[in-house]
């Protein structure tokens, strides 16, 4: 089996696209390169890019987490260098120690401080934050927001398939008996709701399969059908709120951030959720290389996938289920 360095850049960053410089560089015109600095597990890793292996530019590859997939790559043409790959390097070296030792930073109590400094006709502005970052300051980012585009919840949830119409009355029936009538404000009209003809949401078989009659089953159907019905008429008469959880949380510039969205119960968001997405930003920052104090061992929580599942379905949790 041969390994190639685009397969290695990707086993050694678990980033798909990792090994793709080359390919890259050669795209922008540039078939020579060389890597001057791949020790960042994240990808972001440095390069001199060539058209004839004489003049030089630095190229540079940024991991797009967490605002998107891949990777971001430029090519400084501001700042051509010649010579051979090795005395390129050589200057690089020594221009970047001499950049460090110019940007040693006096921080200030909250670990913030900026600094200017001129290299040739340049002015650098230099700011440095606090590496440690407080799990209680992750909290305080993170908020329960009101989600107001989610929709409704027959439609964000299972089993609450209906057909709405406009309460036509007629000496036929009297319509506000039916369980399906009720009015919505939406509208600014009567309805009735009726559910799906012979939907029983597999309750029938599954209390036939667990030794129940026939008329058992039909029974446990239609208790069913009426507390689906109960619900949509609750719904439609006084309506729904969602609720959001999101953190956005700033260190110089570089946004950390998660959010889930359609949570019916803000007592559960705010129990549950805020430090469930704080613990996801808390990742984040330490695969940045930050160091989370005070974080709280939360190993026993569902993957991000199985909760989302669990808050955008929990309503539909059939009452005939032990």
């Amino acid at each position: 089996m041969v390994t190639t360095e685009k397969h290695l850049c990707e086993t050694a960053t678990g980033c798909q696209g990792a090994g793709d410089f080359r390919e890259w560089a050669k795209q922008q015109g540039y078939p020579f390169c060389e890597v001057y600095d791949w020790t960042s597990s994240a990808g972001d890793w440095s390069f001199i890019v060539s058209k004839d292996e004489e003049t030089w530019y630095p190229m540079f590859q940024e991991n797009a987490y967490p605002a998107g997939r891949g990777f971001n790559r430029t090519i400084d043409e501001s700042q051509p260098m010649d010579g051979t790959p090795e005395e390129v390097f050589e200057f690089l070296a020594a221009r970047r120690l001499d950049f460090l030792e110019s940007c040693v930073v006096k921080a200030t109590e909250t670990g913030e401080a900026m600094t200017l400094l001129r290299q040739d006709d340049t002015m650098i502005a230099v700011e440095t934050a606090s590496a440690i970052v407080d799990f209680a300051d992750i909290l305080e980012a993170t908020k329960v927001v009101l989600d107001n585009s989610s929709g409704a919840p027959w439609d964000n949830c299972d089993g609450f398939d209906h057909k709405v119409e406009i309460a036509r009355h007629s000496t036929e029936r009297n319509l506000s008996e039916m369980q399906g009538y009720c009015y919505y404000n939406d509208w600014r009209e009567y309805i009735v709701i009726t559910l799906l003809d012979n939907e029983d949401y597999g309750i029938f078989d599954w209390q036939r399969s667990r030794g129940a009659t026939r008329q058992v089953a039909r029974e446990a159907v239609a208790a069913e059908r009426k507390r689906t019905l109960a619900q949509l008429v609750k719904w439609y008469s006084n309506g729904w709120q969602w609720y959001g959880v999101r953190c956005d949380f700033d260190v110089l510039g570089q946004d950390f951030g998660a959010s889930i969205w359609c949570i019916d119960d803000d007592e559960y968001a705010r129990r549950e959720v805020v430090n469930e997405i704080a613990d996801e930003v808390a990742d984040q920052l330490e695969k940045a290389g930050f160091t989370v104090t005070d974080r709280p061992n939360r190993s026993d929580y569902p993957d991000r996938e199985a909760k989302q599942q669990r808050i955008r379905h929990n309503l539909n949790i059939q009452n005939w289920v032990e």
